[in-house]
C-alpha cells in the first residue's frame, strides 16, 4: 500500500498461492475469478519479525448468490404422509436451517407457499396446499420466530414443475419434485451472502 503497486499472483491447481513480502509493509489482496465476487483483505507485515509464513485464506461465492427481497428459496425435503398435512417428525431439517436464518437475520420476512402435485382434484390440492404452508408457519412460530414475519399461499397443482399433470403417467418421484415449499424473501434489510449446495432428493414423500 506504500507504493501504490500491484502484482498478479496466480493459484496453483488446488488454490494455493505464494509471495514474497518486505518487513513493515502493509498489503491489500485480492482473490479474484471469473464469475465469482471478488474478495479483499489487508495484511501487516511487522518489522524485524524473521522470516515466517503469512497465511490469508479466501472463500469466493459465486456472482449472484445473496439472499435479498424478493429471492426464492425452494424446502423439497419438507415431507407429510398422504393427504396430511402435518409434518413428518424428522422430516423438517431445511425448516429448521430457514428457523435459524431468521433467527440470525431479524429483519428478515417471508411467505410460505406451499405447492402438491396434481394428483386429486384441484380444489381439494388448493385446500391442502394452504394447509401444509400453515403447518410449515406454526412450525417456525414454535421455533420463536414472530407471526407478523411469517405469511403463507397455498399454490395447489397451479405450478408444476415438470410433466406430471392430469392424465400423464409418472413416477412416484417425478410427482415429488411437484411437491415442494417455496420461501419468498418479502422483506430484508440488507443483501447477505448464501452458498449453494446440491441437495437432490433421495427418498420418497406422501402425495
Amino acid at each position: 500500500l506504500s507504493t501504490g503497486t500491484d502484482k498478479v499472483i496466480m493459484s496453483n491447481g488446488s488454490g494455493r498461492y505464494q509471495a514474497c513480502l518486505d518487513y513493515a509493509e502493509k498489503y491489500e489482496i485480492t482473490a479474484y475469478k471469473e464469475n465469482f465476487e471478488e474478495q479483499t483483505a489487508v495484511l501487516q507485515v511487522k518489522e524485524h519479525e524473521g522470516n515466517r509464513f503469512h497465511t490469508q485464506d479466501f472463500t469466493l461465492s459465486p456472482l449472484g448468490s445473496r439472499l435479498s427481497k424478493g429471492h426464492t428459496i425452494v424446502l423439497e425435503n419438507i415431507y407429510y404422509d398422504f393427504d396430511k398435512y402435518q409434518i413428518r417428525a424428522g422430516a423438517a431439517l431445511e425448516l429448521e436451517e430457514l428457523a435459524q436464518l431468521m433467527r440470525v437475520y431479524p429483519s428478515m420476512q417471508v411467505r410460505l407457499e406451499a405447492h402438491t402435485d396434481s394428483r386429486g382434484s384441484s380444489s381439494y390440492n388448493f385446500y391442502l396446499s394452504q394447509k401444509r404452508a400453515e403447518s410449515a408457519r406454526q412450525y417456525l412460530l414454535a421455533r420463536q420466530i414472530s407471526p407478523e414475519r411469517v405469511s403463507t399461499r397455498g399454490m395447489g397443482e397451479s405450478r408444476l414443475r415438470n410433466h406430471c399433470r392430469d392424465g400423464q403417467r409418472c413416477s412416484e418421484l417425478e410427482h415429488q419434485y411437484n411437491r415442494r415449499t417455496e420461501v419468498i424473501i418479502t422483506g430484508m434489510d440488507k443483501p447477505v451472502p448464501i452458498r449453494y449446495q446440491l441437495n437432490p432428493p433421495k427418498t420418497i414423500g406422501g402425495k
